[in-house]
C-alpha cells in the first residue's frame, strides 16, 4: 500500500506540473497575441518564437520577453524583430553568456533602443555580460571595439545604427551558431 500511495503522489505531482506548464503556455500565447494582432500574425509570431527558443536553447519565456521588449523599443517589422530576437539569443550562446547574463544585458540593450542612443551604462552592461553583441556591431561598422566605445561616448552610437549593424550580421551569426555543439 505504501507503493500505491507513492505512485499516487507522483501522478498528482505530474498533473500539477502539467497544469503549470499549460498555464504558462497560455500566458505566453496571450502576450504574443496582444502584440501580434490578427490570427495569421499571431500564429506566425508564435511559431517563429517557438522555433527561435528551440534553436537557441533559450526558454520560451525568455524568448517572448525579449521579443516583447524589442516590440516596444525597435521600429521594425515583426519578421525583423523575430530575426533580431534569434540573433541576439544566438550571440549570447556563441559568447557563452548565461541566461541571467543574457536577460540583464538584453534589458539594457532594449533600453538603449528605446532611448535612441546607447549610453555608457547600457554599453558597459552589454559589454560585460554579452560582449559578442558589441563585437558584431563593431565588425559590421568595420571599426574596433575601442572605436565603438568612442562613438558611444561621443553620443553617436544610435539605436538605429546598432539595429542595422546587428541585422547585417545575421548570416554570419547563423553560420557561427551552426558550428556550436547542440546541447
Amino acid at each position: 500500500s505504501m507503493g500505491v500511495a507513492l505512485a499516487a503522489m507522483g501522478a498528482a505531482k505530474v498533473a500539477v506540473d502539467m497544469a503549470k506548464l499549460a498555464d504558462e503556455t497560455n500566458l505566453l500565447q496571450s502576450r504574443v497575441s496582444r502584440l501580434a494582432g490578427d490570427l495569421p500574425d499571431v500564429t506566425y509570431a508564435w511559431n517563429a518564437l517557438l522555433e527561435t527558443a528551440n534553436e537557441s536553447g533559450a526558454s520560451m519565456s525568455d524568448t517572448v520577453k525579449l521579443w516583447e521588449s524589442l516590440d516596444q523599443s525597435v521600429k521594425a517589422t515583426d519578421a525583423q524583430r523575430i530575426t533580431l530576437t534569434a540573433t541576439l539569443q544566438k550571440l549570447g550562446k556563441i559568447g557563452g553568456a548565461s541566461s541571467e547574463e543574457m536577460g540583464n544585458s538584453l534589458r539594457q540593450l532594449s533600453q538603449s533602443f528605446a532611448g535612441g542612443v546607447v549610453r555608457a551604462e547600457e554599453f558597459n552592461s552589454v559589454l560585460e555580460q554579452t560582449p559578442e553583441i558589441w563585437r558584431r556591431v563593431a565588425a559590421a561598422q568595420d571599426i574596433s571595439l575601442g572605436e565603438l566605445r568612442t562613438k558611444m561616448l561621443e553620443g553617436t552610437l544610435t539605436a538605429d545604427a546598432v539595429f542595422n549593424s546587428l541585422m547585417s550580421q545575421v548570416d554570419s551569426v547563423n553560420a557561427d551558431f551552426e558550428k556550436m555543439p547542440r546541447t
